[in-house]
């Protein structure tokens, strides 16, 4: 919640809005351990003027003991956070 009330988009995670049957069998988004964090639909961030905050924001979630995949195949358009 602390994420959405900075501006960010949280979803694919049951206690945002559920988790939509794109991940992996085994993902950790189907047991609530991992969450994607975008600005929006159709919003390329690495690419974007959002850049710059969201490699602050992997920067900071992976301090803080978080798995994070960001800049990587897949991961351009969002950050996938996971305990």
């Amino acid at each position: 919640h602390q994420l959405q009330q900075q501006g960010y988009r949280v979803s694919e995670h049951p206690a945002f809005g559920g988790v939509h049957h794109v991940h992996a069998h085994h993902s950790a988004h189907y047991s609530g351990r991992a969450l994607d964090v975008n600005v929006g639909a159709g919003v390329v961030e690495a690419r974007s003027g959002y850049a710059h905050k969201f490699d602050m924001l992997a920067a900071s979630m992976r301090a803080s003991g978080y798995k994070v995949l960001w800049r990587v195949k897949g991961h351009y358009d969002h950050i996938h956070v996971q305990i």
